[in-house]
């Protein structure tokens, strides 16, 4: 006659969904999660629901990216952008990241542009904007709060700026949002 074994296991509460880590959010990843837990201690969903902006800012420019070159050569290298609306144009300006930005950004697309101008010789110019392509959910939006979260250099090394914690922390409310208590 065959032994028979019974494995008795003892109920545990559910893991509380806020004490998960980050990597399995939407726009995160096991390398995102690790870089914001060694820059900015946030190693769980709670972690990151607690990490507050520190300033928020409606700014945001709304046209159609009508040119893009780059300028100089070796460490003076930088991409130059135009962006068009009604009233005339915007220089966009980086200076890191020229190749990542050459090969996502699309010519003679819509896109809301967020930040600081500033005014260079005769002209706007906004160096490093962060840049969202206009579809058909964000048309409908007319004025956002940008928010702006404290980051470290390296953090911009890999481009996790305020807009990936906003978006991880949109992810985050758009599915969970009734695990969460007032």
């Amino acid at each position: 006659m065959p032994k028979v074994t019974f494995i008795i296991f003892a109920k545990s509460e559910p893991m509380n969904f806020f004490e998960n880590t980050l990597q399995y959010i939407k726009g995160m990843g096991p390398k995102r999660a690790q870089l914001l837990a060694e820059e900015l201690d946030i190693h769980t969903i709670k972690d990151l629901l607690e990490y507050f902006p520190y300033k928020h800012i409606d700014i945001q420019t709304k046209g159609i990216l009508t040119s893009l070159h780059t300028v100089g050569e070796g460490r003076k290298k930088r991409l130059v952008a135009e962006l068009r609306d009604e009233t005339g144009s915007l220089e966009l300006v980086w200076f890191k990241g020229v190749k990542w930005q050459e090969k996502h950004l699309q010519l003679n697309k819509p896109y809301i542009v967020y930040g600081r101008p500033a005014l260079f010789g005769s002209h706007y110019n906004i160096a490093h904007p962060e840049m969202e392509l206009i579809s058909q959910q964000t048309k409908k939006i007319k004025a956002a709060l940008h928010a702006y979260y404290h980051t470290t250099e390296k953090m911009k090394r890999e481009f996790v700026y305020s807009k990936v914690l906003s978006e991880a922390i949109g992810n985050i409310l758009k599915e969970h949002y009734k695990d969460i208590d007032e």
